[in-house]
């Protein structure tokens, strides 16, 4: 970990230290090396990051935040959030129930809102950013995030909101995982955006509906079956 805090910090000297414990401790949650349901043990961090433990703390409660770490109010310390498949199927119900529907609706528009911001997202080639994780994860973010926007659903937007936390943390572990297994699968997700896209331009609703119905259930299947051995 102290390779990947010096390399943060000679790339932005003035980054705050918390702040570069958080992206460190996040990233080996994401790539499983920090276990769920693990406890979190603020002296050994402290030392593998080389940090005081004030930092180290402050990141902890940052992943609190966005429920990538679990504090509890019956025993003491800071613990990995525990992956369960039933969680990740519900989330991945409630996702498909909403934007299947934000899809169906944004094709029924004569002129979609936004369709040239998600064609243009959905014209992005993943196979040219391997590298750059962070991009991958907020094109393919933002993507989805628009076509609720976009549907004109005020409660569609309200419910995704809800779950927006939990929908992030999974899409990080997804993509994480696809680029680390299976980098073919990557191409598959600028093929099925653009399917999903050139549904709604040709108002095809119904279409629209079951492309991203198929995209959310590969998703959710190649997640499962990768992370099954953790339940």
């Amino acid at each position: 970990m102290i390779k990947q805090l010096e390399k943060k910090l000679d790339e932005n000297p003035f980054e705050h230290l918390s702040n570069a414990a958080f992206e460190i401790i996040l990233n080996e949650i994401i790539a499983l090396r920090l276990k769920p349901g693990m406890k979190l043990n603020i002296s050994k961090l402290s030392q593998q990051l080389n940090l005081s433990r004030t930092p180290i703390r402050e990141a902890l409660n940052k992943l609190c935040d966005i429920g990538y770490v679990n504090k509890f109010d019956y025993k003491q310390g800071y613990y990995v959030y525990k992956f369960q498949i039933s969680d990740m199927e519900q989330i991945f119900q409630a996702r498909s129930m909403i934007e299947c529907k934000a899809a169906y609706l944004c094709a029924q528009m004569k002129i979609c809102h936004n369709i040239d911001k998600l064609k243009k997202l959905a014209d992005t080639d993943y196979t040219n950013n391997y590298s750059n994780f962070e991009l991958m994860e907020d094109i393919d973010y933002e993507f989805h995030k628009l076509i609720v926007m976009s549907s004109g659903n005020m409660y569609l937007m309200d419910f995704y909101s809800r779950i927006e936390n939990k929908i992030k943390l999974y899409k990080k572990i997804n993509l994480h995982n696809l680029l680390n297994n299976y980098e073919p699968e990557l191409e598959k997700l600028s093929t099925q955006h653009r399917s999903i896209v050139n549904s709604i331009i040709l108002n095809m609703p119904e279409l629209a509906q079951r492309e991203m119905f198929n995209h959310i259930n590969e998703s959710f299947s190649a997640l499962a079956y990768s992370y099954k051995d953790l339940y």
